[in-house]
């Protein structure tokens, strides 16, 4: 850790990498006041989501379902649930209506996606060590 704090770390560079998620985004132009309207906007999104799912072979690695809400104020909140298949359009009704509940205030983004199995744990993802 001394190194790295130096800048110096001697592991190969790994130009490679693995998609952990997948998710995909609205930010509305007039914010959305009610669970009502908000609930009308997830169908696009899911459609859109499961055309990237496809598209990327995703839908065997898929361990999770999260929604993102961010309110007009742009604090935001998540609400995250374990799913091994790909999540219904039902699914993240529900976890946006949750989401939704914590403040029940106008929406100006909202989003939704999945967690991704990783194919490897290796070295590279060990813990170092604290020994100087």
């Amino acid at each position: 850790l001394k190194d790295f704090s130096y800048g110096v770390d001697h592991r190969e560079v790994i130009t490679e990498w693995e998609r952990r998620s997948l998710t995909v985004e609205e930010t509305f132009s007039k914010d959305v006041g009610s669970f009502e309207e908000l609930k009308k906007k997830i169908p696009e999104l899911y459609k859109d989501f499961l055309m990237r799912l496809e598209k990327g072979e995703y839908g065997d690695k898929v361990r999770g379902a999260v929604v993102k809400v961010k309110f007009f104020d742009f604090k935001q909140t998540t609400h995250e649930e374990v799913v091994q298949t790909v999540p219904s359009l039902e699914v993240f009704e529900k976890l946006i209506q949750r989401a939704w509940e914590r403040r029940a205030e106008p929406v100006r983004l909202i989003g939704i996606g999945v967690r991704l199995a990783s194919k490897r744990l290796d070295e590279n993802n060990a813990q170092l060590s604290l020994n100087v």
